[in-house]
């Protein structure tokens, strides 16, 4: 009976299989956004599912009728299920599949970078030629060849001894990213994942000299790490060529594993330097790298006389301060004289700001569309209103907060900042930040934190943002007496202190009334506040152009070597220090870099060529944009 009825079964598929989707959707009632590949996926899932049940004479027979139905369509219509996700997924034939995904492939979301790879498409491994796992055991159900599998493992053995370029790493890199945390891999992934690195270990990767190079003999300037520190002094041909972008990057890593390279190795690349930008990190990392000690000792032991390391004093951007914490213990050789550094001549602030001036006036615009690009989410600054406007719209407000409130976390760059938003935007979780009256919405706001771990597949990912996440609400729940404060700074009429101003609660101008509000609490992230204020013309008070130049260390470390005196402290109060010195060698409208304040002051802090073009003249540099 179940064969007979199954054979019937067949039938009717194949007729609803050869029907116009929509008009059969429309007759049995679906819902209008239901596809096909829903339909047909069900009818597997009931297979699927009965196959599962203990044994009994009602699962004998309910097996057997979908066992001969979809046996009778499978081979030859499109009706069998990928199993795939997303955009990947489609109907295919049980003939047309050839290979099942396995061990990291089978994890959702890593398979897809692959799809469209050439290599891939090479072996013909296509959404309708491939599928997963559960619909390869389904197949083989029905009498269909057990199919032989594709893993990473697979996928590294196809590139063995190749040299890997930066588009084929940025593929393989986004499989990497969607691994979940280690403690939620099974022994499957692990096993997979293992052979994959092992068969990696043969590729080459194009280094900054344009060679392929094993993956060991490279490092990677990848910032703010001791690799990344290693790398700026790195000869070209040890060193990871530019092209390969943040995933390509993480994919080199992993093929490489722990950094080779030895303090012997480093100590005669600083020797060998010849840039002064190169010559300028291996100094720096003499005194921070976690081989600075050992590197130090490899270095007495080498001839340094006629090196650049004989008077390291003559490298272009070198401070006194580095040469100072470098003289203990010295770096000459030991049978030299002790002689003391030679100090870079003093300069004059006055020429070396007018030279900053003179080089941003003819390269500001194309400098603050790429800043404003790298630094607000969708590289658009936020469109702001005052509250009482009918444009007020909190969710731009709080971008300009949440990446004032940034400044706290360290070791971090502006496209993590900018992608941490974007994600949060993406996520509905934003938009739980910006809405009116958080106070009476602690579950959605749980909500976003429950989403968030349950989604996090590497225990580093965001986890600093997401401790924000009191200052989050706190600026959520203050959000529109915030925004006054800060507009409110247009009414001031003489100078003032920014942090009393800020604390409504304590100035003595706000008293008896108005705005009620705890602090703000963005540190140095209100100067950004006020900078931008100014910079999109929301404020126009002259007053607060000394608040306006955010004081991050690498601006504070960069104006004293130009020569001006400030507090090396992250504080609102050397904001104005900064301010007073510039505009005491320029002028009070010079000083503010045609509005701009202190971001060609970061730009240069942060590009070592520019830096030593701007501030030493350094001989055979090449300017960046005209200068």
């Amino acid at each position: 009976m179940a064969e007979r009825l199954g054979k019937e079964l067949a039938e009717v598929l194949r007729a609803l299989r050869n029907l116009d989707w929509d008009l059969l959707r429309r007759d049995l009632h679906l819902a209008p956004e239901t596809t096909d590949y829903e339909f047909w996926e069900s009818i597997w899932s009931i297979f699927q599912q009965t196959a599962a049940l203990a044994d009994s004479a009602a699962r004998r027979i309910m097996f057997h009728l979908l066992e001969v139905a979809l046996a009778g369509i499978s081979g030859d219509l499109k009706v069998v299920p990928n199993g795939l996700r997303g955009e990947l997924r489609t109907l295919t034939t049980g003939r047309s599949v050839h290979h099942r995904l396995a061990g990291v492939l089978t994890i959702d979301r890593c398979a897809a970078p692959l799809f469209g790879w050439s290599v891939w498409n090479q072996r013909s491994l296509g959404c309708e030629m491939v599928a997963s796992a559960r619909m390869a055991e389904a197949l083989k159900c029905l009498g269909f060849k057990d199919l032989p599998s594709v893993s990473l493992a697979t996928v590294a053995s196809w590139l063995s001894h190749q040299t890997v370029r930066s588009n084929e790493a940025h593929i393989l890199g986004e499989v990497l990213k969607c691994l979940p945390d280690q403690n939620a891999r099974n022994q499957e992934i692990n096993s997979d994942l293992e052979k994959a690195k092992t068969a990696f270990a043969s590729v080459k990767f194009l280094s900054k000299a344009g060679t392929p190079e094993p993956s060991s003999d490279l490092l990677a300037l990848v910032p703010k790490t001791d690799e990344g520190h290693r790398a700026a002094f790195a000869p070209d041909q040890r060193r990871l060529a530019e092209e390969y972008g943040e995933s390509a990057v993480a994919f080199f890593r992993f093929c490489r594993g722990a950094m080779r390279t030895q303090p012997a190795e480093l100590a005669q690349w600083a020797r060998q330097a010849e840039t002064a930008a190169a010559r300028r990190a291996a100094l720096e990392y003499l005194l921070e790298g976690e081989v600075a000690l050992n590197m130090r000792r490899e270095l007495r032991g080498l001839e340094l006389r006629g090196t650049w390391l004989a008077n390291p004093a003559d490298v272009a951007g070198v401070t006194p301060e580095l040469l100072a914490e470098l003289r203990q213990p010295p770096l000459g050789h030991p049978d030299q004289d002790q002689a003391p550094f030679i100090l870079p001549p003093a300069r004059n602030p006055s020429v070396t700001l007018a030279g900053i001036e003179r080089w941003w006036a003819k390269n500001s615009s194309e400098q603050l569309r790429a800043y404003d690009a790298r630094f607000y989410p969708n590289a658009r600054p936020p469109k702001l209103a005052a509250p009482s406007e009918s444009g007020f719209d909190r969710g731009e407000w709080m971008v300009l907060f949440g990446r004032a409130a940034f400044y706290r976390i360290g070791r971090s760059t502006d496209e993590q900042h900018r992608s941490f938003i974007e994600r949060a935007q993406r996520t509905g979780s934003w938009s739980v930040f910006s809405a009116e009256n958080p106070q009476e919405r602690a579950h959605e706001w749980m909500n976003v934190l429950d989403r968030f771990w349950d989604e996090q597949v590497d225990s580093d990912t965001w986890g600093n943002w997401m401790r924000s996440f009191p200052q989050f609400y706190k600026l959520a729940r203050w959000l529109e007496e915030y925004a006054e404060l800060f507009l409110n700074l247009e009414r001031q009429d003489s100078p003032y202190d920014l942090a009393a101003v800020l604390n409504s609660r304590t100035d003595q101008g706000q008293q008896g009334g108005g705005i009620d509000a705890p602090p703000p609490s963005l540190g140095i992230g209100a100067c950004f506040v006020v900078r931008e204020l100014l910079r999109y013309a929301h404020i126009r008070n002259n007053y607060a152009r000394e608040h306006a130049f955010v004081p991050t260390g690498s601006v504070r470390r960069l104006i004293n070597r130009i020569g001006l005196e400030i507090d090396n402290e992250a504080s609102v109060e050397v904001s104005s220090q900064i301010y007073r010195q510039i505009a005491h060698h320029l002028s009070p409208e010079r000083a503010t870099f045609g509005g701009a304040y202190d971001i060609p002051f970061q730009l240069i802090a942060a590009d070592p060529e520019l830096d030593a073009q701007l501030l030493d003249g350094f001989p055979g540099a090449t300017p960046r944009g005209e200068y």
